[in-house]
């Protein structure tokens, strides 16, 4: 695959589709819910425009190109999936994607630029993938101008959700974009007086403390889940966690989100599930083994599991089916 080009080739939305096609004639007996593609927007931005991750290119058309052949591919992989299912005389699966999403707020109330920016990249960042697959077009002046096979290619949408970020503009153009980026130290977020090309999409620096200095914001899963409920499909928070050596922090993490995701379902949110990253520490791309997401700790050393205190308070909620405010 990598030889013919990846998801830049062409060619790549119908091979993954014959791809789904075995492993859901395969697994889909025992599969109701099925994720085709995980944070697609992310690994077209950091793959093809930062290019930190692999194969570590720097082209915003190419970026597009990669995007425009995801998302056939999703569309061809939504298609097999449901022949399959019908073929097999299974229950009727629900498909769908994970999107990541992340709060884009302007660095100063008081600059236009910085706000309309802020609307721009959210909508260009957090929405235009979904649209596409539930208008079954997309289109930006400009940019882009996508147009598939289908549309209503969403049976239920994930949401990977962490963090908010600052964004401040020195210019119309996109290079003009920044993201402010932010240090932890004392339990206080700190700006480094450093900016991010905006496709970095995140406050991503390591302190060295097995924790990625991410603003801590549980208020934007409410905002979220109100903001996508627009789309009118069921709502899956498909990986929401955070990286820390402080389990305690972990554990008012996980409580303030849920609440904050209780809150949005009692205002009518149509919220599915929800999935805490991750159960393992794990190997996190280009940060390695350097992070520490997991209720259950791992020696990687020794291979040893040990499990941690917050899944404790964790298994109690979803015991008791609800949470206090």
């Amino acid at each position: 695959m990598s030889v013919q080009g990846g998801w830049l080739s062409e060619k790549t939305p119908e091979f993954f589709s014959q791809y789904v096609q075995g492993t859901t004639e395969a697994l889909g007996g025992n599969v109701h819910y099925w994720i085709t593609l995980n944070e697609p927007v992310v690994y077209a931005f950091r793959g093809y425009v930062i290019g930190d991750w692999p194969p570590g290119e720097k082209s915003l058309e190419k970026a597009i190109k990669v995007c425009k052949n995801l998302l056939l591919g999703h569309v061809l992989a939504y298609k097999k999936i449901k022949e399959a299912y019908l073929q097999k005389g299974w229950r009727t699966p629900m498909v769908g994607i994970a999107k990541h999403v992340i709060i884009f707020r302007a660095s100063s109330d008081h600059s236009l630029l910085d706000r309309m920016t802020a609307r721009f990249t959210s909508w260009l960042f957090n929405h235009v993938f979904v649209q596409a697959l539930v208008r079954g077009k997309a289109y930006c002046i400009g940019l882009f101008n996508v147009h598939l096979p289908q549309a209503k290619t969403l049976d239920f949408i994930g949401l990977n959700y962490y963090t908010r970020a600052f964004v401040v503009n020195h210019g119309l153009e996109v290079p003009g974009i920044y993201i402010k980026q932010y240090t932890k130290s004392a339990g206080q977020y700190h700006y480094t007086g450093k900016n991010n090309f905006f496709s970095a999409a995140s406050q991503d620096h390591n302190t060295g403390d097995k924790f990625l200095s991410w603003e801590i914001y549980a208020r934007g899963m409410y905002t979220f889940l109100k903001d996508f409920s627009r789309y009118k499909l069921p709502i899956l928070i498909s990986e929401n966690g955070i990286s820390t050596n402080d389990d305690a922090e972990r554990e008012v993490f996980i409580i303030e989100h849920l609440k904050a995701m209780a809150q949005a379902m009692k205002e009518g949110a149509p919220v599915i599930g929800y999935l805490y990253w991750s159960l393992l520490d794990v190997y996190e791309w280009n940060k390695g083994l350097t992070t520490q997401f997991g209720l259950i700790e791992v020696d990687y050393a020794t291979q040893e599991r040990k499990i941690r205190g917050s899944p404790i308070k964790y298994e109690e909620i979803i015991r008791a089916g609800k949470i206090s405010f």
